[in-house]
């Protein structure tokens, strides 16, 4: 199984993997935007190690605010506590959580039989929507906590037993070191001072596959045991939204959610084009893009063969592509991510963040 910390700084570090051209400023700009956010989300201690132009890249959104109070439902006597912390997903979710131009994942639960009831702390960096299944009649309480890029969600599980609380209130979401951004490691007081005990368990991941509560095992989507043997010796046969292709980025592939069931703070809506590669494949299997071949700086170039809403989510830094727009074909909506629409008949491009670059020649 590839190392999917990569995929996971590409996707929050865009500098790391995009060429100088692509940069929204120029090298002299890169330090003042480096220094404008050393006083956002993250701390100063993280911010210095991602100083200079991989700093400037980080949507990481606001000024730094005071730090919102931990407060949470109490506990019974009888739970057991487990904090579930992550940075990213290898699933992809059909539902949109907030914007639909930002990639929602899918962090799946599986809550293992038992008589002692549960009650679960969440956190993820991204975009989050937590599904259950398995033995949900022990969950007594789910507390989650906003990602950076708000809102969370959940699927599985009856609205009352779901609480949301602010961003960093109760848990620091990651450090980042030189080898990737990793979940914080440090002890969360705020957390064990409003739970009135420290967690049980407290279960820390990379990316998050398909994980069993309480034990902390990592699933595969079928439910099979993945701790110690691994992806190695699976070769499925996937196609469609569970494609390799799609699976070379998001191992779990696309995980179907019916909008109706899910509680969250924020907007919910079914991805019209899915995020990422799943979008890709959306297009292709449905007839309106091809793919022609590779453009600049080696993205995959397609052809765009029928009208379609909108490119899909996510595809920014490695996974960018260009799309070749003939005549007649409306411009599909090009929001956040660096690819971009081409116009076939004279190359200019005319649509995404990257288009001055690509105009200019550089």
């Amino acid at each position: 199984m590839m190392n999917f910390a990569v995929a996971t700084v590409a996707a929050l570090v865009l500098a790391v993997s995009l060429p100088a051209c692509a940069q929204s400023d120029t090298e002299n700009d890169a330090e003042t935007n480096a220094a404008e956010h050393v006083d956002r989300l993250l701390s100063p201690g993280e911010n210095k190690v991602i100083t200079g132009s991989t700093a400037e890249a980080f949507e990481i959104p606001g000024p730094r605010e005071k730090r919102p109070t931990c407060v949470l439902p109490e506990a019974s006597r009888d739970a057991e506590i487990v904090t579930v912390k992550g940075v990213n997903s290898e699933a992809l979710s059909t539902v949109a959580l907030g914007d639909i131009n930002r990639t929602t994942y899918a962090l799946q639960l599986e809550v293992e039989r038992g008589d002692v009831p549960l009650y679960l702390v969440l956190n993820a960096i991204n975009t989050a929507l937590w599904t259950f299944d398995g033995a949900v009649e022990r969950v007594e309480k789910v507390v989650v906590q906003q990602g950076l890029y708000e809102p969370a969600g959940v699927a599985g599980l009856p609205a009352e037993k779901v609480v949301f609380v602010p961003k960093r209130a109760c848990i620091e979401h990651v450090e980042l070191t030189r080898s990737g951004i990793v979940p914080s490691s440090k002890p969360d007081p705020e957390l064990n001072s409003a739970l009135g005990r420290a967690p049980d368990h407290v279960l820390s991941y990379q990316n998050i596959n398909k994980v069993a509560v309480p034990s902390g095992e990592v699933l595969d989507p079928d439910g099979n045991d993945l701790t110690n043997n691994g992806y190695g010796g699976r070769s499925p046969e996937f196609t469609g939204r569970q494609s390799e292709s799609v699976r070379l980025w998001h191992p779990s592939g696309v995980i179907e959610i019916n909008p109706d069931e899910v509680v969250s703070e924020g907007h919910v809506v079914a991805y019209d084009v899915l995020p990422e590669a799943a979008g890709l494949q959306q297009l292709i299997d449905e007839g309106r893009i091809r793919k022609i071949g590779t453009g600049r700086h080696d993205h995959d170039r397609y052809e765009i063969l029928k009208p379609f809403p909108r490119i899909p989510a996510g595809l920014s830094g490695a996974r960018s592509v260009e799309f070749v727009l003939p005549a007649g074909i409306p411009v599909p909506e090009v929001a956040r991510s660096h690819s971009v629409v081409i116009r076939a008949e004279t190359g200019e491009c005319i649509a995404g963040r990257l288009c001055p670059e690509y105009n200019s020649g550089d």
